[in-house]
């Protein structure tokens, strides 16, 4: 793999099979969490998808992936970057999968643009996200939790 740089996924691209077929080079380190941040379901017409935005009370888990710089190419053009989602930069702390090891990595992640409403996912796409909490150990409480506050601020939205 030529330079590589690291990818905190917290979405479907937490599965491995999707990771694969999109990014062919990419290799998962480990996994972490980010601190101060929490998931919710976001969209437009084509869907909603997760994002994090900042909360001091939640802790996200991720996986980090190693990627080259068509893997980062390839994850823009599915994340719609930078229309839909953009990059930014985090640190956290990393538990190797091969060592057991903890080690700070800085990597990045896409957060989703603002002004997107507030919506439900299908079950394909939160099955692949389970899939990918089960596959690397990941407590899956954290997308459930993300599920609920979703609908409630839809719920918020719907009333105003």
């Amino acid at each position: 793999m030529k330079l590589e740089q690291y990818y905190f996924a917290y979405g479907s691209n937490m599965n491995q099979e999707a990771m694969a077929a999109r990014c062919p080079e990419a290799k998962a380190l480990g996994t972490g969490f980010l601190p101060g941040w929490r998931l919710v379901f976001r969209g437009r017409g084509s869907g909603n998808y997760l994002t994090i935005e900042e909360d001091g009370e939640h802790s996200v888990p991720v996986v980090v992936w190693a990627v080259s710089p068509e893997d980062e190419r390839a994850l823009d053009l599915y994340e719609d970057y930078p229309r839909f989602y953009f990059k930014k930069t985090l640190s956290l702390s990393c538990r190797e999968l091969a060592t057991g090891r903890e080690r700070r990595v800085l990597g990045f992640a896409y957060i989703m643009e603002k002004g997107f409403p507030a919506g439900q996912p299908t079950e394909p796409y939160m099955a692949a996200c389970l899939e990918g909490c089960k596959a690397f150990g990941l407590d899956p409480g954290e997308l459930y939790a993300a599920r609920r506050y979703s609908e409630e601020l839809e719920e918020r939205d719907g009333e105003e």
